[in-house]
């Protein structure tokens, strides 16, 4: 690079041999005139730009979260009321929690209730006994909630009941055995609900189609109660875990065959 006649002269060369691209800035370094196009600061300013980009990322992601929030606050009571042993489920073809039955500080209850999102809604007083350690799926092919069994004012119960969203139906075939403390899940990839142990129960497997309970398995796994079970609609298994002398232990049920996980 030539000496410097005069720094506008010497930006007019930068430029030049530069391509056209605009002088950001010179300086004179041992008599030379060193000039630096704005692409050079490129990098710099592509590196600023992914730190900010990072925060806001980061940010949002905070921001979305998951976490808890109290919808229906204790007092004034605009829901059910304080319970224990009461059963839920989701209706997802119209978008409702439904909850049925329980216990409170002064006995048994048989009422029945649907959260929206942002309310409760008292939808029935009538249909099953109250009771309590009960089971209840929602079947999404026919789209009704399937409760069975549970504890009433009578014993262990073996009743089957359905609910549409507007009234219980009694089903009055013949089925699983009386008990409490079961579980169910409901294999939408088979359209049945799968209901296993519990105490009155054993090892007995049941599914129910809608119209019938049928025996599918017994045997494995041991006899249990208070275990819990959901089916896993990726894998198309039902999936078990631990309960009263069950450990920690997980067991799968693919319509067939239990496995020990």
């Amino acid at each position: 690079m030539a000496r410097e006649p005069g720094l506008g002269g010497y930006q007019g060369g930068c430029r030049a041999r530069g391509q056209g691209q605009q002088i950001k800035s010179c300086v004179r370094q041992a008599g030379l005139l060193q000039c630096r196009s704005s692409l050079e600061d490129l990098p710099m300013r592509a590196g600023i730009l992914a730190a900010v980009l990072s925060v806001v990322v980061v940010s949002a992601l905070k921001a979305q979260a998951p976490s808890w929030a109290l919808r229906a606050p204790e007092s004034p009571v605009t829901g059910p009321t304080a319970r224990y042993e009461h059963v839920m489920a989701y209706d997802r073809d119209r978008g409702v929690v439904v909850l049925f039955g329980g216990r409170d500080d002064f006995g048994l209850l048989r009422d029945t209730w649907e959260w929206d999102g942002n309310t409760w809604t008292l939808r029935s007083i009538t249909g099953p006994s109250p009771r309590e350690r009960h089971a209840m799926v929602y079947d999404t092919v026919r789209q009704v909630v399937v409760l069975f069994g549970g504890l009433d004012a009578s014993g262990y119960n073996g009743q089957t009941w359905t609910w549409d969203g507007n009234s219980w139906t009694l089903w009055t075939g013949t089925g699983p055995g009386a008990r409490v403390d079961h579980a169910m899940a409901f294999d939408s990839g088979r359209g049945v609900a799968v209901l296993f142990g519990g105490s009155g129960g054993g090892t007995d497997t049941w599914e129910w189609n809608g119209t019938t309970w049928n025996p599918v398995a017994t045997g494995a796994p041991s006899a249990r109660s208070n275990h819990a079970m959901a089916y896993d609609s990726s894998r198309g298994v039902t999936v078990l875990f631990g309960g009263s002398s069950g450990g920690n232990q997980t067991w799968e049920w693919n319509g067939t065959t239990w496995t020990l996980a």
